[in-house]
């Protein structure tokens, strides 16, 4: 069975960089330019966070990303 990754990211406008807000995996922070290089971003920082935690080759995961509007994240 997959592990479930949740990620919640935003983007800064100031910055002008999309950045994870929130996630259920402990420890993943990655920010990138655009959504593709963080849809990027996001899955490589999975696979070496899920590495480090086990032994051998990691679980198969199942990633959702959760992306709020520009709208929202305006401070």
């Amino acid at each position: 069975m997959p592990v479930e990754v949740q990620v919640e990211i935003r983007f800064d406008q100031e910055a002008g960089i999309y950045f994870v807000a929130n996630s259920n995996l402990k420890g993943l922070h990655v920010e990138a330019a655009t959504l593709d290089e963080m849809k990027q971003e996001i899955l490589a920082a999975t696979r070496e966070l899920l590495q480090s935690r086990f032994s051998g080759d990691p679980p198969k995961t199942n990633t959702k990303i959760i992306m709020h509007s520009a709208a929202h994240c305006a401070a």
